[in-house]
């Protein structure tokens, strides 16, 4: 999980200041920015997501109860 995280926090930072000099170096209007930082945060929200299910999947693989009653004939 720290992992993801350290991931999402480089994301955020490193498109924030391409945004950010893109904004203010490259004379682009505050609308490119926020369709950019609209992106980037859909970008980030889409691995959360994964991360959370693949989570999801493993504890239901690994459980016993589940182990003991069902029986995973594919995935």
């Amino acid at each position: 999980m720290n992992t993801i995280i350290h991931e999402i926090v480089e994301k955020i930072t490193l498109d924030m200041k391409n945004n950010l000099e893109d904004l203010i170096l490259d004379s682009k209007d505050i609308s490119h920015f926020i369709i950019n930082t609209g992106k980037s945060l859909d970008e980030i929200g889409v691995k959360i997501v994964k991360e959370a299910l693949e989570m999801l999947d493993e504890t239901i693989r690994e459980s016993s109860t589940r182990k003991k009653e069902y029986y995973i004939q594919r995935r």
